[in-house]
């Protein structure tokens, strides 16, 4: 695969999860969620992670590339709706690229606000 990244970013708003292929067999993802940190072994854990984050068909509110020699950093603010209303979140992606394939990923999640959320995050 050419790009990876731009496959990945597809894919979330999509909302089906990532696609087969993308990742490589012993990739590793890193994440970081509001009051805990975790990480996925191998392609198909981190598949399996990444397509309960990203369910729904999203769009990007905001959305910034910056490349790097080994892959790229991604940041972004998503919107969505599931069977709980439309929500929010915001996140950073470091991803590690090698032979077209991601080999690792580390993720810095906000969290996943509500309407009522954003509302309250706007008057303040």
């Amino acid at each position: 695969m050419d790009d990876p990244v731009s496959a990945l970013l597809e894919d979330i708003c999509q909302g089906l999860g990532p696609r087969e292929g993308l990742y490589a067999a012993d990739a590793v993802f890193d994440a970081t969620v509001p009051g805990w940190r975790f990480q996925q072994h191998g392609q198909d854990a981190v598949r399996r992670q990444l397509g309960s984050w990203f369910d729904a068909p999203a769009r990007f509110e905001e959305l910034t590339r910056a490349p790097l020699p080994e892959g790229e950093v991604v940041t972004f603010t998503l919107t969505s709706t599931d069977d709980d209303g439309p929500y929010w979140t915001h996140q950073v992606h470091l991803l590690a690229v090698s032979d077209g394939r991601i080999v690792r990923q580390q993720a810095w999640c906000g969290g996943r606000w509500s309407a009522v959320r954003v509302a309250e995050m706007a008057a303040g």
